[in-house]
């Protein structure tokens, strides 16, 4: 049986098992980033903490208001 090598598109680690897999489906990012990325389970965990943080890139938002805070 042939086995399949996976590696974090962010830290090139290979992935033995416990990784995940992201899919951009829509928006800008389509094209830019490869159909899937592949996350070992650190960078996975380093992913998931960047969001809960509230982190975001300060965008304008309607109204001319900047928005540095996450939307809840």
């Amino acid at each position: 049986m042939k086995q399949v090598q996976r590696f974090c598109d962010r830290c090139g680690r290979n992935i033995p098992e416990g990784g995940s897999i992201l899919e951009v489906k829509a928006g800008e990012l389509v094209g830019k980033l490869p159909e899937e990325l592949d996350l070992c389970p650190d960078c996975g965990s380093s992913l998931l903490s960047w969001f809960r943080s509230g982190h975001q890139a300060n965008h304008a938002v309607p109204g001319g208001a900047m928005s540095g805070a996450a939307v809840g």
